[in-house]
């Protein structure tokens, strides 16, 4: 379920385009919030490339992934139906980061 979640947010961010909902999204998650390296590494490239170029473009995202995880992101953007539902996602997202920050402390 977590990994569905995480998706949807890269996905969402890389389809939606930099829109007021994303930059929300992008100035309240940290890298770290992402549990999947796949999404961690993708979510710090999207968040480079907002504040650096002022855009998302998902084939300049993947292309500055790598090889490693260049294909599965193309495969997360095609795959996610909407960014519809963005900040709720990304909330959710935000939400499983502190439960693991709580469960590391015990």
């Amino acid at each position: 379920m977590r990994q569905d979640i995480e998706a949807s947010v890269i996905g969402g961010l890389l389809i939606g385009g930099l829109t007021p909902t994303a930059s929300d999204v992008l100035a309240t998650l940290e890298p770290e919030a992402f549990s999947i390296p796949l999404y961690r590494k993708a979510f710090e490239v999207i968040r480079k490339q907002a504040r650096n170029r002022n855009l998302i473009d998902g084939l300049m995202v993947a292309e500055e992934c790598g090889d490693e995880y260049a294909t599965a992101v193309m495969m997360t953007a095609r795959s996610c139906p909407s960014a519809a539902n963005l900040k709720g996602y990304a909330g959710m997202v935000a939400d499983s980061y502190q439960r693991r920050q709580v469960l590391q402390l015990l």
